[in-house]
């Protein structure tokens, strides 16, 4: 939040429980936030990246003791899911070049690879907003091993009445094997502005998946 007297500028706080202590983190940005598995690091949005966390193609490495940075990454990757496992810091998002293609990075060897592409529009897709050409990908969430990325792949069938938003649109939530790439689509929904797909949350075993469509909440069993 906006310190007093500095209307307007927002600051990462890293709070210590314990110690019932905290301190500034002037080189976080607003969003991205995730530890190590050691507790020893975090990783935050860079605080000159762009204030929609969508967009944040620059990130920082914090030295959780200090509070200071240890290094910038800087990735192509327009960033969806965050996850930093005991072997690597895996990042999901659509490639800035091509906002139908979904790639995973992994943010500290800065390998990358595609993972999954979006089918080509129908002849009915509406263009409007995050609907580049009709379709979108969100509310991505990786499982809590890394091994899937379950997300909502949408096309937008019906704009509003400000054309550049989506009214209606037609989804399908997918959970994607990361380990031999297959899709598996475990629910669809024609979502409705105003009352669309909500969050995404795997069980701590990655056996069931939980997902929000308006106002009801639904869980699914993932095959192993």
């Amino acid at each position: 939040m906006p310190p007093a007297g500095t209307a307007g500028e927002w600051h990462a706080v890293l709070l210590d429980v314990a110690r019932a202590s905290s301190s500034v983190i002037t080189a976080c940005g607003r969003a991205w936030f995730a530890f190590s598995p050691a507790g020893d690091q975090a990783i935050c949005a860079d605080p000159g990246a762009s204030d929609t966390s969508y967009f944040a193609q620059s990130f920082r490495l914090i030295d959780v003791a200090t509070a200071s940075p240890i290094r910038s990454i800087n990735t192509s990757v327009l960033p969806r899911a965050l996850l930093w496992t005991a072997g690597a810091l895996l990042l999901a998002g659509l490639l800035d070049t091509d906002p139908n293609t979904l790639a995973v990075k992994d943010l500290l060897n800065g390998s990358s690879r595609v993972v999954y592409r979006l089918p080509p529009p129908s002849s009915s897709a509406q263009s409007a907003g995050y609907f580049g050409h009709g379709l979108a990908m969100f509310s991505t969430k990786f499982s809590p091993d890394g091994g899937r990325l379950a997300f909502w792949a949408a096309e937008c069938t019906a704009l509003s009445f400000d054309p550049g938003y989506c009214a209606r649109t037609s989804g399908v939530l997918i959970v994607l094997d990361l380990h031999d790439g297959s899709p598996r689509v475990v629910a669809s929904a024609e979502l409705y502005d105003g009352s669309g797909a909500g969050p995404i949350a795997f069980s701590n075993d990655g056996a069931q998946l939980a997902y929000q469509i308006g106002t009801g909440i639904h869980v699914r069993p993932l095959p192993p």
